[in-house]
């Protein structure tokens, strides 16, 4: 291995995966990439707060696309828990930024695992 060198792979990430479990069954988030980053931005841009009826679907729709669990699984989260989702896994991806990649270990890669 070259000191010199910073390998990344656009398949995996240098951080450790993130998991949300929802009903028992565990969703990896392996990577968030740039694009996914700018579509939650622009997701957060429109709400105005919970009194808006469209904050909750939005959240759905986060949570949706973090997690790649199926519209129908989404759609029976308690509105309440979806910010939550959504909050753990980006304090989560805050952490591992500001802390580093951990050592990976060996584990299921696929999205969503059982």
């Amino acid at each position: 291995m070259n000191e010199n060198r910073l390998s990344i792979s656009t398949k995996k990430s240098l951080f450790s995966p993130i998991e949300v479990e929802i009903d028992g069954k565990v969703f990896i988030i392996e990577k968030l990439p740039a694009p996914i980053f700018d579509k939650l931005l622009e997701m957060e841009k429109t709400l105005k707060g919970p009194e808006d009826l469209a904050f909750f679907r939005v959240l759905a729709d986060e949570v949706q696309l973090l997690t790649g669990a199926d519209r129908e699984t989404v759609d029976q989260i308690d509105f309440r828990d979806l910010k939550q989702v959504v909050q753990f896994v980006l304090r989560k991806a805050g952490e591992i930024y500001t802390q580093g990649p951990e050592k990976k270990e060996s584990g299921p890669e696929a999205i969503p695992s059982a």
